[in-house]
C-alpha cells in the first residue's frame, strides 16, 4: 500500500501530473465514449451499425445478428461501453484493435472483412454497404483509417467504444 501511495505522490509532485484530473479524464471518457457505433440496420444473419468517432460519422460496421441470447459465433457482442486497445492477435498474426472485457466474449476485435461468415462476434468496418443489409465494402480502406487514428488516440488515453441500438418509438429494433 505504501508503495502505491509513493508512486502515486511523486507522479503528483511532478509538474503537469495530477492524479485526480487523469482520473476524472478517464471517467469522462467512459460515460462519453470516444468510439459510438449505433445498430441500425437488423437482419436474421447480421447487423450493420454506423460507427461515430468524436461525434462524427467514419463508417459502417458489419457485425453478427443480434439475439436475445448467445450463440456461439454467430450472435453479435452484447450493447455496452468496453475499452478499446491495440494488441498483438496470434490468429491474425499482427496488431489489431481488441475490446475488453466484453461479457462472455472472448477475442472480440475489429478487423477488415465483408460478410457474416467473416466474423465471431467481431466488428467489420465498411464505407458502404449492400441494399440487403447483410455485407459491407471497402473494408480495407474503412479499417485502416480508423486504425490509424486509433493508434494515436491509444498513444495519449484510454479509449472506449460504446455499442448500443437504435430504437424505435415501440423500441424494439428495427428488422429489415
Amino acid at each position: 500500500m505504501a508503495v502505491i501511495y509513493m508512486w502515486k505522490r511523486r507522479r503528483t509532485d511532478r509538474e503537469g501530473w495530477d492524479i485526480e484530473k487523469v482520473e476524472e479524464q478517464e471517467k469522462n471518457n467512459r460515460l462519453n465514449p470516444q468510439f459510438k457505433v449505433m445498430r441500425t440496420w437488423f437482419t436474421e444473419v447480421s447487423t450493420i451499425s454506423k460507427l461515430f468517432i468524436e461525434g462524427n460519422f467514419k463508417c459502417f460496421i458489419l457485425e453478427d445478428a443480434t439475439r436475445d441470447h448467445k450463440i456461439p459465433d454467430i450472435t453479435a457482442i452484447p450493447c455496452g461501453t468496453y475499452e478499446l486497445i491495440v494488441s498483438y492477435s496470434n490468429k491474425f498474426k499482427k496488431h489489431l484493435p481488441l475490446l475488453l472485457n466484453v461479457p462472455d466474449y472472448k477475442g472480440i476485435r475489429i478487423h477488415p472483412g465483408n460478410s457474416p461468415s467473416d466474423t465471431s462476434g467481431c466488428l467489420l468496418p465498411g464505407i458502404e454497404k449492400s441494399d440487403d443489409d447483410r455485407k459491407v465494402f471497402y473494408s480495407r480502406k474503412a479499417f485502416s483509417d480508423i486504425f490509424e487514428l486509433l493508434k494515436v488516440m491509444c498513444a495519449h488515453e484510454k479509449v472506449w467504444i460504446q455499442i448500443m441500438n437504435e430504437r424505435e418509438e415501440i423500441g424494439k429494433p428495427r428488422y429489415t
